[in-house]
């Protein structure tokens, strides 16, 4: 990563309470990788209508005045830090200024955001400023963020509640539980592990029956890559398989479960002829655990690999009914209909 491609952000910053669109937010990515390491003022930090569309592969009749409308919005953006029990309020940017004919911006930072952005030599995190610039999502952006901050710790545990007022949501925005895990957070996992250098999952903490914290574990492609390094061919074309379906991430936790090839053959071959799944990686991950899970398809599962005897084996068929079908997938999803009760609680 050279200079061009860096942002440097205090941990402060990252952890800062401020809401922008997704054009501020590209915006600022831009302006912020112009910092260079030896800065030891903040100056006037310009960039191009041109630059942008180039780094962003985001071209539009409406760029021009969409990028204009934008960087003035930007020099009203509130900015929050709470340090210490401190609360300290002021604006992102405190100088703008647009040249209509050429396509040119110049924006001033606040002074006051000095020591979060230069010199840094401690709590600061590196980010890609193409990688950045990649998210669709406004809500990705800062959730990466927040776990590439703890990425050498490998996880991170965050209340609802601070989440939300990360991501500049309203109090009364997704309201229940259940809205927010399928409106932000599965979304934003699926865009965040297949686009990044991590990957997360989530585990649920609970304060009786009600979701009130989040556990991410996060985890660096570099060691998903280690891992993989000394695979067999089976176990690659199993994953070649399994990728029609699930991620990287979701591959790596099934098959930590269970890592008999041909346990896990049948499971999918299970998987496939389910109906109305609602977590499909829990509901597969359940199935793997059942070790007397028999195949349940007439047709012969193999990975078509060469002289491989343990693929290639016949498994005693057996016939099942749709009967056979909902039972399993009930007792399988027992785990998401109670997640569902809790909701119905919240709405009440």
């Amino acid at each position: 990563m050279n200079d061009n491609d860096l942002i440097v952000k205090s941990n402060y910053l990252i952890q800062a309470k401020y809401k922008l669109t997704l054009m501020e937010q590209r915006i600022m990515y831009l302006v912020l990788s112009k910092i260079q390491k030896d800065d030891d003022e903040l100056k006037i930090y310009d960039f191009t209508v041109k630059e942008f569309m180039e780094k962003t592969e985001v071209i539009n009749k409406k760029i021009y005045a969409d990028i204009a409308t934008a960087a003035e919005l930007l020099r009203n953006r509130d900015l929050t830090f709470i340090k210490d029990g401190i609360i300290e309020r002021f604006k992102w940017v405190s100088y703008v200024k647009y040249f209509n004919d050429h396509g040119h911006i110049e924006l001033g930072f606040d002074p006051r955001l000095k020591p979060y952005l230069l010199q840094l030599k401690e709590e600061f995190t590196k980010l890609s400023l193409n990688r950045m610039l990649s998210f669709n999502s406004i809500h990705s952006g800062r959730i990466y963020e927040l776990l590439k901050q703890y990425e050498k710790i490998g996880s991170r545990k965050i209340t609802v509640a601070e989440v939300k007022e990360f991501l500049g949501l309203e109090p009364l925005q997704y309201n229940t539980y259940a809205e927010f895990k399928r409106r932000i957070l599965n979304k934003t996992k699926k865009e965040i592990s297949e686009t990044s250098d991590i990957s997360f999952d989530f585990e649920e903490i609970k304060d009786h029956k009600r979701i009130v914290a989040l556990k991410f574990i996060i985890r660096s492609k570099k060691e998903i890559a280690l891992t993989s390094i000394d695979e067999n061919e089976e176990l690659k074309t199993l994953r070649d398989k399994l990728k029609d379906d699930f991620n990287n991430s979701e591959i790596n936790a099934i098959l930590k479960v269970n890592k008999d090839i041909n346990e896990v053959l049948i499971a999918y071959e299970w998987f496939k002829n389910a109906e109305n799944v609602k977590n499909k990686a829990a509901y597969m991950i359940s199935l793997v655990q059942i070790k007397d899970l028999q195949q349940p398809l007439k047709k012969e599962i193999k990975l078509n690999i060469k002289k491989s005897k343990r693929t290639n084996a016949n498994f005693e068929q057996r016939k099942y009914t749709k009967k056979d079908f909902e039972e399993l997938e009930k007792n399988l999803l027992s785990r998401d209909d109670e997640v569902d009760e809790e909701d119905c609680d919240e709405k009440n």
